[in-house]
């Protein structure tokens, strides 16, 4: 309606009421955020990228002691949150895991878990991260895979969880302008694969792949299945792969991390569309 004033009204808190127990519990436990389909956002990158995305922010937080900063005054004017919260400088040191205090934490709905939020075109780049481990490499894959142009992230299996927000973290927010999906297994995702216009060739890497990197056949459509960093690629996904690649150097006892393995691969592919 015209002339009416959507803004949230600002709530002040000084003590832990159920609103604020939600937003830390969002923060540090995994079935809880599920459950509720919500995320927690900290850090200056990941909540202008959380904001200029295509996600419902859920409310904001900050220090009612500390004179905002023009980024944080420009995030609550557009981020169209639910509910504002100004709270004391306690409460916002629970909910603020860094050394310097944050100015600013958010709260989103999740996305759908569907496939489907990944574009199809016939330049198709596809990374699927098989079984993650670490928080902190997957947030750090899906950076590579932002930056290198990769049109969407799987995450298979039984893995670090997609919002933890030290995956958040390392992704830098990126993690809310490329699709990041997570699937079941192998299974779904090659039934959905199996839909699309034109199959992808699937392509893993193993220090001994049965061809280099150089040799390998990476015109996209293609599939880059990033394994387990202890264990490699789980056998469902090994047996879908077209080529498993390896990547050469120096100290061939070494090994590289699967972030940095995806990151090269990536660069690969880039290098020969530009060439």
């Amino acid at each position: 309606m015209i002339g009416v004033d959507v803004r949230p009204r600002v709530r002040t808190l000084s003590s832990e009421t159920n609103a604020f127990q939600h937003v830390e519990v969002l923060k540090r436990n995994r079935t809880r955020r599920q459950q509720h389909r919500e995320l927690f956002v900290e850090g200056v990158r990941p909540i202008t990228q959380l904001v200029a995305s295509d996600l419902h922010v859920e409310s904001l937080w900050w220090s009612m002691d500390r004179p905002l900063s023009d980024w944080a005054k420009r995030i609550l004017d557009t981020a169209r949150a639910r509910e504002h919260f100004a709270v004391t400088p306690e409460l916002m040191a629970k909910l603020s895991d860094r050394e310097e205090q944050s100015e600013l934490v958010a709260t989103a709905r999740m996305p759908s878990d569907d496939l489907g939020r990944i574009p199809w075109h016939n330049e198709l780049v596809l990374v699927v991260c098989d079984r993650p481990a670490s928080p902190g490499n997957l947030g750090t894959l899906i950076r590579s895979a932002h930056a290198l142009g990769a049109d969407g992230v799987v995450v298979c299996g039984h893995s670090a969880d997609v919002y933890d927000p030290q995956t958040i973290r390392a992704s830098l927010g990126t993690q809310f302008r490329v699709p990041v999906v997570r699937c079941g297994g192998a299974a779904g995702l090659f039934a959905w694969l199996d839909t699309l216009p034109v199959q992808p060739r699937v392509i893993g890497t193993d220090s001994e792949g049965s061809t280099t990197l150089a040799a390998a056949v990476l015109r996209p459509p293609i599939v880059l299945v990033a394994g387990n960093e202890a264990t490699g690629m789980s056998y469902g996904l090994r047996t879908r792969c077209d080529d498993v690649v390896s990547i050469p150097m120096h100290h061939p006892g070494e090994s590289l991390s699967v972030s940095v393995a995806t990151s090269i691969r990536l660069y690969e592919i880039n290098r020969r569309r530009h060439s």
